[in-house]
């Protein structure tokens, strides 16, 4: 028999909080990240805030522990809309009822933060091997439009998490992929008129229609013949019109008609083939029969939401371990989009449970510090690396890499461990960083010099396809 686990008051207390504020899509998030905040600092952890434009919004990274490193556990502090859905309660004042929280986010997402904040009251004061960094973005259901300006937040601040869990609502099952999705909106202008005089009119919402159409026709084919992937709910890229409006009366020829649509497409589509399709077809089909009726008449195309795939590798350490928690041997794939994609572009190894994600440093990342490596100063990451990089090419049969942590035109020379004497040779220096940057072949281990200082070691390990680099940063125990 399977034991229900009962969360502790604490966390009913915090979840019930963060459900009290209305922090739908459309409205400000302050009230609910002041208040985390507050509960961070009182528990010791280092807290910025990343505010949007307009300053009405804010994302959240608090820190507990020192490093650059560590795990990320993040959430999204906005829910969706109430307005049209028949509650039995009111929505944003939680209730429990036969065992059960009610209260819209008490599952996306407000239930993981709940228990994240009550978590990390016991953090206080400890001694940590390695940072704890809890992420708060806003906008998450408006198309992800805050995680970019977290991350580059937490870039700025010296940030690079070796991990992240990211507490959607699976389920409590680990999903290693999904699918990547982009939102457009679309203007049609045509020209008004009187409906007694349709000739003299270009009727907008006519004219979008045959978009619309043909954005089904795209579904379709997609449906019938495109790429597969089985273990998806949903095993097929999708696209879909999904809001729609104009016309100001009955009797006037529509000037203008805005719709928008949205495709979520399979890891290893090309996500511009879809609005390729589409706006050729407006290029080269509906706008020339528009401009004939009048000059004026066009169509634009806005992307208002980019969120990228999410493919991860099952076997990668961080979701082995949330198995081996949950007792589950499966990690899903799953249609919707979440914010793990965005770290995994950062390349930051996620996962989901609620969403446990991943990439595919960490395999290596793993194999390094099972090995018998050592670090003269510093902390150990991972970094997958070409076999056969572009770029200034070092003498002895080495090769110059760009590596992610590294800033613009910064580079780091890798030696052929065969090789032997020890040249200096130049290669380019970062932008704002008075650096020279000299490479000595050591068995195996490359140097990158700082003003005749050794600053980073890159061990090597050679497979067929990649060369794995472990960076030893100064002034950190490995």
């Amino acid at each position: 028999m399977t034991a229900t686990l009962v969360p502790s008051q604490a966390v009913v207390e915090h979840v019930s909080t963060l459900i009290g504020f209305d922090t739908v899509s459309r409205n400000s998030n302050l009230q609910l990240i002041d208040c985390a905040a507050g509960l961070l600092e009182s528990g010791g952890a280092v807290v910025r805030r990343d505010f949007n434009h307009d300053r009405s919004k804010a994302n959240l990274i608090a820190t507990f522990g020192q490093g650059a490193d560590g795990i990320v556990l993040s959430g999204h502090s906005d829910v969706v809309p109430v307005d049209g859905q028949r509650w039995s309660s009111d929505p944003f004042r939680a209730q429990v009822r036969d065992g059960r929280l009610y209260g819209r986010g008490a599952c996306d997402m407000k239930g993981f933060i709940g228990v994240v904040l009550a978590q990390a009251a016991t953090l206080k004061g400890r001694t940590l091997r390695e940072p704890v960094h809890i992420a708060l973005s806003h906008d998450e259901e408006a198309g992800c439009l805050g995680i970019p300006g977290l991350l580059a937040h937490m870039h700025a601040a010296g940030i690079r998490p070796c991990g992240c869990v990211v507490g959607e609502p699976t389920s409590m099952e680990v999903v290693s992929a999904h699918k990547g999705g982009r939102i457009y909106s679309c203007r049609v202008t045509g020209c008004a008129a009187h409906s007694s005089l349709t000739p003299k009119g270009v009727n907008a919402i006519e004219y979008a229609s045959r978009l619309i159409t043909h954005i089904q026709d795209l579904a379709e084919a997609e449906s019938s013949q495109g790429q597969r992937i089985e273990s998806f709910d949903v095993p097929f890229s999708t696209i879909s019109t999904n809001t729609i409006s104009g016309g100001n009366g009955r009797n006037i020829i529509p000037a203008h008609c805005d719709f928008s649509f949205e495709y979520r497409y399979l890891p290893g589509a090309d996500p511009d083939r879809f609005i390729q399709s589409v706006e050729r077809y407006a290029r080269d089909v509906v706008v020339p029969k528009m401009q004939a009726r009048h000059p004026s008449a066009d169509i634009e195309f806005q992307c208002d939401g980019n969120i990228p795939a999410l493919d991860s590798d099952a076997n990668e350490a961080l979701q082995a371990l949330a198995r081996e928690l949950l007792g589950s041997d499966i990690s899903g794939h799953v249609a919707y989009g979440t914010e793990a994609s965005f770290f995994q572009q950062m390349g930051t190894p996620a996962s989901s449970v609620a969403r446990v994600r991943s990439n595919r440093h960490t395999r290596l990342m793993n194999m390094c510090r099972s090995s018998s490596w050592r670090c003269a100063s510093g902390s150990s990451l991972v970094y997958l690396i070409p076999s056969r990089p572009e770029g200034w090419r070092c003498p002895l049969a080495g090769a110059s890499v760009r590596l992610p942590f590294l800033q613009r035109n910064e580079w780091a020379c890798v030696w052929n461990p065969q090789a032997s004497g020890a040249p200096k040779m130049a290669v380019p220096q970062p932008r704002q960083a008075p650096w020279s940057r000299w490479c000595t072949p050591i068995f195996g281990v490359a140097l990158i010099w700082a003003n005749g200082v050794p600053v980073i070691a890159c061990s090597i390990m050679r497979s067929p396809t990649n060369l794995a680099v472990r960076v030893c940063l100064s002034g950190k125990r490995c």
